[in-house]
């Protein structure tokens, strides 16, 4: 595919372009003023030159730019180290936004002809979303895509900006494949660039190559990384050819002692869409891949790296993924349903139907019963397994198609990436009802929590922006909410009808928190996992004329009817007195609610 190349505003300036991630294409009208003739910067969902084949994905190459900052081709084990200076030019950090008022992402407005606000409200209007069903114009399906969803709140705060590094780059090499970003901890963040899969120590501010396949690596030949897992003491990378490499993390050969390395199809259309590592309870460490030639396989890590399952559907699978501890897998691909296969017998369990383009994000929450789903429509669909006639509640995204769904390992959160400029992060425990906006520009490559959820990392890959944000969990101290701060003006009055349960106090706390009484020094600070700024755990929103608000499963235990934690709270605003039933059930949940807190107090 042949791209453009021409000139962004954004752009502009003496620093010198990076690397030529991904393309962006400006939009221009000699009807609309400077502004916005210049500021259109369209993800590449939007291109029209790009194939809507319905089974196969169109390819994409990227071109390397030679510039200084790439890591050679003859050393492996290349780190990547910038002088202080270099750092405090490039790089932003909480202080600097709060004391200097500067960017997040360092672009410099106050040299641009156009304000944030204006190039923001431009982009959310001339942006034209890539669909494969829907009709091209956002505006034939958007206003009936937004009537099913639920209204939410952009208003949350749960993670703190803490640095934007711009010396940490990203490759996209398929448009529609964003699942490039992986975090094992704080210290340690996967990322791929320049076929190759990079290491990233926030502690150290180094890059490291870990897995070099421009060629000279495990037998392949050059390999355009599509997909990447890390996960289970495995890295597993995906390439366009359906290649798949696999290497034990810590591995310094730089691929050449992988567990695995080669095609897992011979299909001249079978590229490595989506790649999960999971345990299974009998086979162990497992890598499952899903390829554009309609096939989910599964491959156990050990001994001999064999695969153990093969299943095939009527339309090319863009991502699969395993439920937690249990036996049944959910897939996405060229077609708006999502099928829910049986592992043991291919048989399909469920197939669920909410949506209304092709789907290329699925994850499912820790606990088992909530799978989430990403669709070109741009929604996203969480269903509750157990009822699967229709999902519990649909979500919208802001102007792209859902590319990247991940659930914190605690549970608390959903986050949903769209292709570029948004990730949202859902309080789980909300019922949905509050979401935490990241704001920004560029296409994004990736994100992912950390195993401890305390941390969550965005991958920016763009030609002179491109980086890696760092977002810490929300305790009450740092930067407050910079990120979201530029989206809150933009944000609509969505979330009328929904009032709070707790009464908030100045300091935007609560008066009374379940999880350590009085708002001045409650569990809430150390338990990020259930209890945030005193929010209830168990219900937290409250819609005006619904008596029974959705409240996501605290507990690892299956929620039976018997054992329901849908709590009849009484319909908001209700004057009148709650009976002695009413409270016994609210204690009983709120008492389960400590104990699981509690029990995993360790983990913060």
């Amino acid at each position: 595919m042949e791209e453009e190349h021409m000139e962004d505003p954004l752009h502009e300036g003496d620093m010198e372009p990076v690397e030529v991630d991904h393309v962006v294409e400006l939009a221009s009208s000699d009807d609309d003023d400077d502004v916005e003739a210049a500021s259109v910067a369209l993800d590449m969902d939007a291109r029209s030159d790009v194939s809507d084949e319905p089974r196969a994905l169109a390819r994409m190459e990227h071109p390397v730019d030679d510039d200084a900052t790439t890591v050679a081709e003859s050393d492996a084990d290349t780190v990547l180290m910038f002088s202080d200076d270099e750092e405090d030019e490039l790089d932003t950090t909480a202080e600097q936004v709060v004391r200097e008022g500067r960017d997040v992402q360092g672009i410099p407005w106050d040299r641009l002809q156009f304000t944030r606000d204006h190039y923001r409200e431009t982009r959310l209007r001339q942006y034209r979303n890539y669909v494969n069903v829907l009709p091209e114009d956002p505006a034939e399906y958007r206003p009936e895509v937004l009537k099913g969803c639920k209204p939410v709140s952009r208003h949350g705060h749960f993670f703190d900006f803490v640095r934007n590094n711009r010396a940490v780059h990203s490759n996209i090499v398929h448009f529609q494949l964003r699942n490039l970003v992986w975090a094992t901890s704080r210290n340690d963040v996967f990322l791929v660039h320049d076929n190759a899969v990079n290491h990233w120590s926030p502690a150290t501010r180094k890059t490291t190559e870990v897995l070099n396949l421009r060629g000279r690596g495990p037998g392949l030949g050059r390999v355009q990384i599509s997909t990447l897992c890390v996960r289970e003491g495995l890295l597993a990378a995906g390439g366009f050819q359906g290649e798949l490499v696999v290497t034990k993390l810590g591995d310094t050969s730089g691929g050449a002692n992988a567990v695995f390395s080669g095609r897992v199809t011979a299909s001249e259309n079978g590229i490595t869409n989506g790649i999960e590592v999971y345990a299974s309870p009998s086979a162990g460490p497992c890598v499952m891949t899903s390829n554009n030639d309609a096939v989910v396989r599964v491959f156990a890590a050990q001994p001999g790296f064999k695969r153990i399952a093969q299943f095939s559907y009527p339309w090319a699978v863009n991502y699969a993924t395993v439920r937690p501890e249990g036996h049944v897998v959910a897939v996405v691909g060229d077609d708006p349903e999502t099928v829910v296969t049986d592992l043991r017998s291919g048989a399909t369990v469920h197939t669920l139907r909410a949506q209304a383009d092709f789907s290329f994000a699925a994850a499912w929450h820790p606990h088992g019963n909530l799978l989430a789903t990403g669709n070109q429509d741009t929604t996203t669909a969480v269903w509750d397994i157990r009822a699967p006639a229709a999902p519990l509640v649909k979500l919208a995204g802001r102007m792209g198609a859902i590319r990247s769904l991940r659930f914190s390992p605690c549970g608390r959160f959903l986050a949903a990436a769209e292709p570029a400029d948004f990730v949202h992060v859902y309080d789980v425990a909300a019922g949905f009802a509050t979401s935490q906006e990241a704001d920004l520009f560029g296409e994004i490559a990736g994100i992912s929590f950390t195993p401890r959820a305390d941390a969550l990392f965005v991958g920016v890959a763009d030609i002179t922006y491109a980086s890696l944000l760092q977002l810490d969990r929300h305790t009450g101290r740092g930067a407050e909410g910079l990120l979201a701060a530029a989206s809150r003006r933009h944000a609509t009055a969505d979330a009328q009808g929904w009032q709070e349960v707790e009464p908030r106090m100045a300091n935007g706390r609560s008066s009374q928190c379940e999880l350590g009484g009085a708002a001045g020094g409650g569990r809430s600070r150390t338990c990020s996992c259930f209890c945030v700024e005193g929010r209830w755990a168990a219900g937290s929103m409250l819609h005006a004329g619904t008596a029974t608000p959705y409240t996501a499963p605290l507990s690892p235990h299956p929620v039976t009817p018997g054992n329901d934690q849908r709590q009849q709270h009484g319909r908001a605003g209700a004057g009148a007195g709650v009976g002695a039933r009413h409270w016994l059930h609210m204690w009983v949940a709120l008492l389960h609610a400590v104990i699981v807190c509690l029990d995993g107090a360790e983990l913060h």
